[in-house]
């Protein structure tokens, strides 16, 4: 069976691209499963990582930074670390007991 080859003036895919990427399916069937499969982990391997270091805070910590959220992070959604960049960034203006959970979240 022989496809037909037709140009492509307007960005399309031609049929020669398609049936080159068909003709790479049928060669190599897992090559697309595999590297779906490896980033897939790959992604899984770094939300856990990322989970684990962006600790949550305690409710005492949140308690000591209560003030200082209210007023330079009001906006700022909780969460993957959010948080304690905003009040990074602040950190000359925030609260002694803002400042110490500030430290101990980071070291």
């Amino acid at each position: 069976m022989r496809l037909s080859i037709s140009a492509s003036r307007n960005g399309k895919i031609t049929d020669a691209a398609a049936a080159s990427s068909f003709a790479r399916l049928l060669v190599h069937p897992n090559k697309d499963f595999t590297m779906r499969t490896i980033l897939l982990v790959a992604a899984l391997m770094v939300a856990s990582l990322t989970a684990t270091v962006a600790q949550d805070f305690t409710a005492e910590q949140r308690a000591a930074c209560k003030g200082d959220y209210n007023k330079f992070c009001r906006g700022t959604a909780p969460g993957g670390g959010r948080v304690l960049a905003c009040l990074s960034k602040q950190y000359a203006q925030l609260g002694d007991a803002c400042k110490k959970v500030v430290d101990a979240q980071k070291g």
